[in-house]
């Protein structure tokens, strides 16, 4: 989980529409990839947020997280010197950027360029005096190799790698920033989203099954299954399957 990711740097714009979409209800971290793959972006995801939940068969109003509210938690996380890094930015684990559900932003304080360099955790609990030393001595040599280390918070341990590991981190440097496009939005016609809603049920199907059996295109599938998260009326489980909520 050393490597760093060499993609995109948001605007401040963008953080505050990426922030809002992921703190809007039933948007998880696989449902707001989807959502930003198909739309080109979280303020074109935003606003077609109404319309996917109405299709998807809600009925009720459409809450999304103010922009007053996502100002607000950036403003505090600033002052306490905690960095919303997104997905895709330099800065943001590569190894965690490559678990289907990897968080879209995760918040950082402290020595961010120790995520530049390769990990390795150093653990243990109610460490001895001699198992500081040894952990020093780890430590030390990881920190010459190039390495950084982590721990878990256990006791003592943290007091011996920070002062070594803050000598040995390595610079990041940041590419070039380039900002993203909306996409064109796709509107299942209603027999063919009839006849997909028609193949869940309680048990949970694979989405390739659900692709095959439905003749539908992938992408139609993919925007019939966002409305229906939106709207509260499908649930995911492990290993890509899904069902009705």
């Amino acid at each position: 989980m050393g490597e760093r990711s060499e993609g995109v740097q948001l605007t401040d714009e963008q953080r505050i529409d990426w922030l809002r979409l992921i703190r809007s209800p039933n948007v998880g971290p696989c449902t707001f990839r989807a959502l930003i793959n198909h739309f080109g972006g979280a303020r074109a995801a935003l606003q077609a947020r109404p319309s996917l939940a109405r299709r998807g068969g809600a009925s009720g109003a459409v809450e999304i997280f103010a922009r007053a509210d996502a100002e607000r938690e950036i403003a505090a996380a600033q002052k306490l010197g905690v960095t919303l890094v997104a997905l895709g930015e330099p800065g943001y684990p590569l190894r965690l950027q490559m678990i289907d559900d990897a968080p879209p932003l995760i918040a950082i304080r402290g020595q961010a360029r120790a995520l530049a360099v390769p990990l390795v955790a150093i653990v243990g609990r109610n460490a001895s005096g001699a198992g500081l030393k040894f952990t020093q001595m780890i430590a030390r040599e990881l920190g010459e190799a190039g390495f950084a280390a982590v721990s878990g918070l256990a006791r003592g341990i943290v007091s011996v790698l920070r002062p070594i590991m803050e000598e040995k981190v390595l610079p990041a440097r940041e590419p070039e920033p380039r900002s993203g496009g909306a996409g064109d939005e796709v509107e299942p016609a209603p027999d063919e989203r009839a006849r997909i809603v028609a193949l869940l049920g309680p048990a949970p199907v694979q989405i390739d099954d659900l692709v095959r059996l439905s003749k539908s295109s992938p992408a139609v599938v993919r925007m019939v299954l966002l409305e229906l998260e939106i709207a509260r009326r499908l649930e995911r489980h492990g290993g890509g399957l899904i069902s009705l909520a």
